[in-house]
């Protein structure tokens, strides 16, 4: 099997997209994020062909949604690959169900390492207790950059 197309879920895996539509000989598809966080697929997916995301860690899901709504969006009669190729899966997914879809996405890992999460606040998270502040790491730059050089 090879997909026509391929994309990257925005902003980390835009680069994965490309690489791994080179490797596939596909055409690469762009989504871009928008300022309200939502997607938005700039290149158009002809009626028919197919697409594979990729993207580079799954936790939850939310990703991959968002992904499959901005394509179906702007091409609806394109056709989404029902696997989602990821580098790391953080979250313990093994599929993805997409109502909108009718079928599910399975998950397909590189990497499968549970990561533990709580609850922000010092009465359900063991970090917070000890003085930690939680971010989302990618929302921001700034956020990306307390990540980067708090690993140092």
């Amino acid at each position: 099997f090879a997909p026509d197309y391929v994309t990257g879920i925005p902003k980390a895996a835009k680069e994965l997209g490309r690489e791994a539509a080179g490797s596939f000989c596909a055409n690469y598809a762009a989504l871009e994020k928008k300022e309200d966080g939502s997607m938005e697929l700039i290149d158009e997916i002809p009626a028919g062909k197919t697409c594979l995301i990729v993207e580079d860690i799954c936790t939850k899901g939310t990703g991959l949604r968002d992904a499959v709504a901005a394509i179906k969006k702007k091409s609806p009669d394109a056709y989404v690959v029902p696997w989602e190729f990821v580098v790391v899966n953080r979250g313990g997914l093994k599929e993805i169900r997409i109502e909108t879809e009718h079928y599910s996405f399975r998950i397909m890992a590189l990497v499968e390492y549970r990561i533990k999460e709580w609850e922000p606040g010092p009465d359900t998270c063991p970090l917070c207790k000890r003085g930690s502040i939680p971010i989302k790491p990618k929302a921001t730059p700034e956020n990306w950059e307390l990540i980067k050089n708090g690993q140092k």
